[in-house]
This record gives C-alpha cells, structure tokens and sequence, in this order.
C-alpha cells in the first residue's frame, strides 16, 4: 500500500468528485454497477460507500495484473465482507443474483466477463482505459457492454481526444452508435481543466447510427460552437477538433 502514498488526496478527490457528478446527470435509478478498468479502485470508494455500506452491486473488472492484484489488496483491506474475488471462489459468479437486496462487491478478470449477467446494468464506467486496449479486446468489450447494459444504462466515458495517440484506430463513439448506445452528454469545455473530456451515454438498444452519419447533421454538428465566448483562439481550436470528426460522437 505504501504505493498509493504517491497519490495526492486532493487531486484523487477532485478527480473522483468530476467522475460522480457527471455520472449522475440523468439521476436515474442506479442498483448495478460495473467499473472496467478499476486502476486503484476509486470508483469502489464512492459508489460502495465506506466499509461496504453502498446500496450498489459493484463489479470490478480489469485486464492488467499488476493493477488487478492491487485491487484485491485495497478491497480486502476496505470491505472484507463484502468482497466476492473471482480466484478465492469462482462458483459464486456462477449464480449471481443481483435481484437480491444484499449488496456485494464482485471483482474478476476481463476474460470472465461472460459471467456477468445479461440486461442487468444500469451503470457501466470506463474511465482513461478504452483508448489503452487492442482492437480485438475493445470489439469484445463494447460486445458485452451491449449484452448485459439494462434499456437506459447510462456508459459513462472519460479519457483524451486531443493530443493522444490510442492503441486502436477505432472511433469508440461510431462502435457504439451501431450497438445500439445513444450519445446524451459531450463535455466542451477545454479537456486539460478537468483531465480527460466525459462523454454519458445511454443504451436505447436501437441501431440509430444513419441519423448520426447524415452529411447535414455532422455539417451541423461540427460548425457549432457550444461557448457563449467566440475568442478567435479557443474557436479556432474547437474548430479544428470538430471537423476532425465532421461532428461524429466520440
């Protein structure tokens, strides 16, 4: 744990703070969470509560060993009872229920993913990690999203769109258009303020990417400027990222 003393509380919290608040625009219902690349567990801290006293089913999921065996280790040390680890007791994740009113804390690898349950999700998080994986292994992710996303769940997105070169050459954004996800938020502001640009979307389960991909509507959408501010600099720039994707979601 003595890793975690690199790690400035404020900027923790601030960053932790940006992620709860854009989460919850929609104030929907939430009882199911799913949090894809945990890093060192943040979004645990706020949505399972202190000592596991949430009102969520949290499943935490990651593909990286060194990060995932730092998970174990916060979540043992957080919320011992609530814990359900995917190597200590596999046969648990053969029969979740997550009707019931106990809450729980499920932590397990990418590679499982299969045995999280279908339309059950009201909440999934993918936070500095979508841009960070491989082709194949983003296909199969966005794959399972669809699978167990409830109608409605809210896919909240944050990572770098300006000056980041991804491990793919997917736009995630027109993935998931034809996955049948509906973008409802795009933050405008300037991404360096608030360390990555949140996206929230919504899982309708129908196909709408024709509308999206209608030359007047991307002409549309790229012109615009969402600042009341017209500084020839910032709209330049804003100008400059729009076009780029001719008014595509991200």
């Amino acid at each position: 744990m003595d890793w975690l003393q690199n790690y400035d509380p404020y900027i923790i919290s601030h960053y932790t703070a940006v992620d709860y608040f854009f989460q919850n625009i929609t104030n929907n219902s939430i009882k199911n969470v799913l949090d894809f690349g945990s890093g060192i567990g943040r979004q645990a801290f706020q949505w399972f509560g202190l000592e596991g006293k949430g009102d969520v089913n949290f499943f935490s999921v990651d593909a990286i060993e060194s990060l995932y065996l730092l998970q174990n280790e916060i979540y043992s040390l957080l919320f011992p009872n609530k814990l359900r680890e995917y190597f200590y007791n596999p046969e648990v994740f053969c029969r979740i229920d997550v009707s019931k009113q106990d809450t729980n804390l499920y932590h397990l690898p990418t590679w499982r993913m299969d045995l999280l349950p279908s339309n059950s999700f009201d909440l999934i998080i993918c936070v500095q990690v979508l841009n960070e994986i491989n082709k194949e292994t983003l296909e199969y992710l966005l794959a399972q999203f669809q699978r167990i996303a409830k109608e409605n769940c809210i896919l909240y997105i944050r990572d770098n769109e300006i000056g980041y070169t991804p491990a793919h050459n997917n736009r995630v954004g027109r993935l998931l258009l034809k996955l049948g996800f509906e973008l409802l938020f795009r933050y405008s502001g300037m991404e360096t303020r608030i360390e990555g640009k949140p996206r929230v979307w919504a899982f309708t389960g129908v196909e709408n990417s024709a509308a999206h991909f209608n030359l007047k509507h991307r002409l549309a959408r790229a012109l615009s400027y969402p600042s009341g501010s017209y500084s020839l600099k910032l709209l330049m720039k804003s100008m400059i990222t729009k076009i780029r994707d001719c008014g595509l979601p991200l």
